[in-house]
């Protein structure tokens, strides 16, 4: 086997220019460095940082040999034999060697390959997950705060530790402590400890998101959700953005929301807080899973559609509306949709001046969905009001046309039964004088 050469520095500056003794340090031996193919990785034939040994006995690098695991390969790179485990255990003899040759070759600028940390074990997480339940039950807010901080610490140290904690079951175990935690300080909600605690144990949970279906089963909980009122409410900018991520994760299946709506229902600090996320952002992540949250629990309750009316956020959502991104357009159009449905919400509406004009600006605009939600609002806002005055000025704001547009280019049922409508109230006022921006349909293409 002929043996690999690596070429090192040429000692000149940026500038081509060779650096002499007085202007920096000394000139880099050019000699060719030759390296021994032992010390090589056979896939990636770089120098092994931190050589593993595989079931079959060949030596990789981890950082290669993980990366083909991870692709779904079940045979030995070298010997193509199937492999019986896919434990890798660290070569301690050979990754001494490699550093003892890195330090006998300085002058070509060959640094000692650092001794890499021993990555987590599944036996190292029970550990800490144990030590985590045992302080939840028993121990103080500050001794729970520091065992869930261990697995945070644990699981940001790199992406294989993380890997390592999601399978050891680190979201169920962390979310039955919360919940476990929860239930034992109920009483204290206004104290700072607890509340503390549990800020350290979303952002442990967030170092191992998403959280499955059994770990966010767990907190389904009077006082697990009384607890994260608080925090979203209170809490520091990190704490309620972890919050807001979390609930968003607890709140995705659809029939646990709709089973513990009692329980959503009793907690009016959970829209309060998220509705204070949106009034006041704290990052365009901590927006978006406030707008999904939001949406998932008034969708399921008629009571919390009207909260989020009474928190005030419907002219929050139509300034949002006048300026953001798609994402954020469609989230905002959807908890607008819910909030208008019901009579406080249209009149709030209604009072803003940025309404018509905006939703009539998102139809055709933004996205299918947009368009859609847009609609739906528009027809809403002109069958809930008193008098022709909201008619008139999305007719004057050129929706007839649009709509007209929506219906040749086609669009769901459901809209298409809302456009329709919308036009028959709008028809008896034409003669009144519209305008439309052609603008509106500069983008728009006829579907092939």
């Amino acid at each position: 086997m002929p043996l690999w050469r690596i070429r090192m520095g040429s000692g000149r500056s940026k500038s081509g220019e060779r650096l002499s003794g007085k202007t920096g340090p000394p000139a880099v031996d050019l000699s060719e460095v030759v390296i021994p193919p032992a010390f090589r990785c056979p896939i990636s034939l770089d120098l092994m940082k931190d050589p593993v040994i595989l079931s079959t006995g060949i030596t990789y690098d981890r950082q290669s040999i993980e990366r083909w695991l991870d692709d779904g390969n079940h045979i030995c790179p070298v010997t193509k034999q199937p492999l019986q485990s896919s434990e890798l255990v660290p070569n301690y003899s050979l990754l001494r060697v490699i550093q003892r040759w890195c330090v006998d070759h300085p002058s070509a600028g060959i640094e000692r390959i650092p001794t890499p940390r021993v990555p987590a074990s599944r036996s190292q997480v029970a550990e800490m997950l144990s030590q985590v339940e045992i302080a939840s039950r028993r121990g103080s807010p500050p001794s729970f705060a520091t065992a869930v901080d261990r697995i945070r610490l644990l699981a940001r140290e790199n992406e294989r530790n993380r890997r390592c904690a999601v399978g050891a079951g680190s979201g169920a175990a962390l979310t039955a402590a919360l919940a476990a935690f929860c239930e034992r300080f109920a009483e204290a909600e206004g104290d700072v400890e607890p509340n503390a605690a549990v800020e350290a144990a979303l952002a442990a949970a967030a170092a191992v998101m998403p959280l499955d279906a059994e770990a966010c089963s767990r907190v389904w909980t009077r006082s697990c959700m009384r607890r994260l009122g608080r925090v979203l409410q209170g809490g520091s900018l990190e704490g309620r953005k972890n919050a807001t991520s979390f609930l968003r994760a607890v709140l995705e299946d659809e029939v646990e929301v709709a089973n513990n709506r009692k329980i959503l229902e009793s907690t009016p600090a959970l829209v309060e807080g998220l509705a204070r996320a949106v009034r006041e952002p704290i990052c365009p992540s901590a927006t978006k899973a406030s707008l999904t949250s939001i949406f998932r629990m008034a969708s399921a309750s008629d009571q919390i559609a009207s909260r989020v009316v009474d928190s005030g956020l419907v002219p929050v959502l139509l300034e949002t509306l006048a300026e953001c991104e798609r994402g954020v357009c469609e989230k905002v159009l959807a908890v607008l949709d819910l909030a208008c449905a019901c009579r406080e919400g249209r009149k709030r509406a209604c009072e803003n001046a940025l309404a018509v004009p905006v939703l009539v600006k998102k139809v055709l605009r933004v996205s299918e969905a947009s368009t859609e939600l847009a609609v739906s609002v528009l027809w809403r806002l002109c069958k809930g009001a008193r008098d022709d005055a909201v008619v008139t000025e999305a007719l004057s704001m050129g929706v007839f046309q649009k709509l007209l547009l929506l219906l040749q280019l086609g669009c769901g049922e459901r809209t298409k039964e809302k456009a329709t409508d919308l036009l028959k109230m709008m028809n008896a006022y034409r003669d009144r004088g519209d305008c439309v921006d052609s603008g509106d349909f500069k983008e728009v293409k006829r579907p092939v």
